[in-house]
């Protein structure tokens, strides 16, 4: 009898050790498995202005970096000439955000043809526009900076030795003009796409008011310009965005068409547009090629706000 009883606490005693340890092994491999989320874009800075230290930042949301690297791509004389533009997000508190923009005409042994400081306010995801300061080579020409910039990369820095700024004729305030001091270091994880246009090809689009109808009209399908930006956005341009002539663009992120607007020529001074977008009317029936940049419309449906809703089909590109 004692036997038994000994047998039984010695076997309690081993099944409530293996229960804690096994409760134990688990959080244990749970913390130690545990991988927190890949910072996708960051700045990094030391910049003052004024009585105001912008802060540094990172992001895990690749479709909300706090640093951008876009390659801009422009048609002229039917040949595209690039450009680049590189910005850096500072979220000052809930309801301030300022944006440093720095345009080049090239990246080597160049500086900035324009560097912008611009003041947003803040609600929720919604920016509004409050004021900016800036240089430019037409207007107090951009100064005192040195470059180091990875086309490859993406990773550029930027270093100020009291960049005078000059604020714009349209922003209100009495300030007239500030310095920028420090520097500004925007890093990606990503590459940056590389872009490779190809030959032009024969593109058609139209839209119509149901898939059946034989009653359609044509909408610009050839690209004025393409932006892309870091390794995942590309903003496909459609006309040169004249005031009397018809434009649109096309938004692509991750692949994927994001949205669609288009202002006809007739339109101009209207409100007769149509588009799709992921808060109206999503983009369905679409594809997109991120080897020559082709987009594609199989009865895609699209929201006027004159005439409803309407469809395209067809294709657009370089």
């Amino acid at each position: 009898m004692y036997n038994h009883i000994k047998y039984i606490s010695l076997l309690g005693l081993i099944t409530t050790t293996i229960f804690l340890s096994a409760c134990g092994g688990s959080s244990t491999n749970s913390d130690s498995s545990y991988t927190p989320p890949k910072v996708m874009s960051e700045v990094k800075t030391n910049l003052k202005f004024l009585n105001t230290s912008l802060p540094s930042a990172q992001s895990t949301n690749v479709d909300t970096p706090v640093y951008r690297y876009t390659q801009i791509f422009n048609k002229e004389n039917d040949q595209f000439k690039i450009s680049y533009r590189l910005e850096f997000d500072f979220n000052i508190d809930t309801n301030t955000l300022y944006r440093l923009e720095a345009h080049y005409d090239q990246l080597v042994n160049s500086i900035p043809y324009s560097i912008k400081l611009i003041e947003f306010k803040k609600n929720g995801q919604e920016l509004t526009y409050n004021k900016e300061f800036y240089c430019s080579e037409e207007d107090n020409p951009c100064t005192n900076i040195i470059n180091s910039i990875n086309m490859r990369t993406g990773q550029a820095k930027l270093k100020f030795n009291n960049l005078l700024l000059t604020k714009s004729s349209w922003s209100d305030g009495q300030l007239n003009t500030i310095t920028l001091a420090g520097y500004v270091e925007g890093t990606l994880t990503e590459a940056p796409t590389n872009v490779q246009l190809t030959t032009s090809q024969n593109h058609e689009l139209k839209w119509s008011t149901n898939p059946s109808s034989q009653e359609s009209f044509s909408v610009i399908s050839d690209y004025h310009q393409l932006d892309f930006t870091n390794h995942n956005e590309a903003t496909l341009h459609l006309g040169d965005g004249s005031f009397w002539e018809a434009w649109g663009y096309i938004l692509i992120k991750n692949n994927q068409v994001n949205s669609f607007y288009y202002q006809p020529a007739s339109s101009a001074g209207l409100t007769l547009f149509f588009s799709c977008t992921p808060q109206s009317t999503p983009c369905r029936n679409t594809s997109y090629n991120s080897n020559n940049y082709e987009v594609i419309f199989s009865n895609t449906k699209v929201d006027s706000t004159l005439l409803g809703i309407g469809y395209l089909n067809g294709s657009t590109g370089l």
